[in-house]
């Protein structure tokens, strides 16, 4: 895996996934973790309707406590009792709080997810001056 792409060097990498979305996002993770490239900070912000719905829940949550490197949030629209990730849609606020900062040098975020959810976090992220050069949807 290489971080040299179309956009230069990526030196931050931010992932926003909805259900089986999680798909690419996974691999790519998995790719950099097999090649030991710790230097590159990883955000991901994966939505799923309820905790059922998040494949690979536990391999994620594995993958970030054995890498400092990889950050990992969970949001459900209907969460169980007990839930201690965040709950509702991937919004504005979760962006925010889960993404890097539009200006951080070198970021890149990806998109995967139901063509609706790519949809609109394309447009949360024009909202927040993120540049439209800065992320990729896969829809």
């Amino acid at each position: 895996v290489s971080t040299q792409s179309t956009w230069g060097h990526v030196r931050v990498l931010g992932m926003i996934a909805g259900g089986t979305g999680i798909s690419p996002m996974l691999q790519l993770i998995r790719g950099i973790a097999r090649e030991a490239i710790t230097s590159l900070p990883m955000h991901l912000l994966y939505g799923a309707v309820t905790e059922y719905d998040l494949a690979c829940k536990d391999l994620l949550l594995d993958m970030a406590s054995s890498a400092p490197n990889i950050n990992v949030a969970f949001t459900l629209e209907r969460a169980s009792q007990g839930w201690t990730g965040e709950i509702g849609r991937i919004d504005k606020e979760l962006i925010q709080k889960c993404m890097p900062p539009p200006a951080t040098p070198g970021l890149k975020i990806l998109i995967c997810g139901p063509p609706i959810m790519c949809t609109v976090v394309k447009g949360i992220l024009r909202e927040l001056n993120y540049d439209p050069e800065s992320y990729y949807s896969f829809l």
